[in-house]
């Protein structure tokens, strides 16, 4: 099989929404300086930082619905093990959200009483550029596109998650 480097860009379909995360999590950004202390005290969902703390997506999250597509149309199970590599071609795993993400607060309904939600979320204004080590380049782009249609991270059995891939270079 032909090993190759592709750097790509993701563009949010539909809103990208954040995971759970906890008020202990929380409570760091806010030390580090990266979250204000309104902003954490209201967020449920907040995307994890890296060491610098720029918001980041994790590979197993962009792993999920390509594995549910590798499944679906029986592309090779080689196409899992693509690796995120960093500017320096360092394999770091995970893809760089190039800005703050937005925030939204919703109204919701928990056995039967009203409150809000608020959480973080990208969307198509967003473009997240990243390279990729992959085992068959030409598959493993078409096996991400159809990934995209999945979506990735909550509710995408609502809709959301949705993402189109486009290859910038091939390496």
């Amino acid at each position: 099989m032909q090993e190759g480097v592709l750097s790509l860009r993701l563009v949010p379909e539909t809103w990208i929404i954040a995971p759970i995360v906890t008020k202990e999590q929380l409570n760091r950004y806010i030390a580090k300086g990266w979250l204000t202390d309104d902003d954490a005290a209201h967020l449920d969902r907040a995307f994890p930082r890296n060491s610098r703390g720029e918001p980041i997506i994790f590979r197993m999250w962009l792993r999920s619905p390509l594995n549910q597509v590798v499944n679906k149309h029986n592309f090779d199970r080689n196409l899992l093990d693509f690796r995120i590599l960093d500017d320096k071609g360092i394999e770091v795993n995970y893809v760089v959200i190039n800005d703050q993400p937005l925030r939204y607060r919703r109204n919701i309904e928990v056995k039967g009483k009203k409150t809000t939600e608020y959480f973080e979320y990208i969307d198509g204004t967003y473009e997240l550029n990243f390279k990729v080590k992959v085992n068959n380049p030409k598959e493993f782009v078409e096996a991400f596109a159809l990934a995209g249609r999945v979506g990735l991270l909550s509710r995408t059995k609502h809709g959301y998650g949705k993402f189109n891939i486009e290859i910038l270079e091939s390496l």
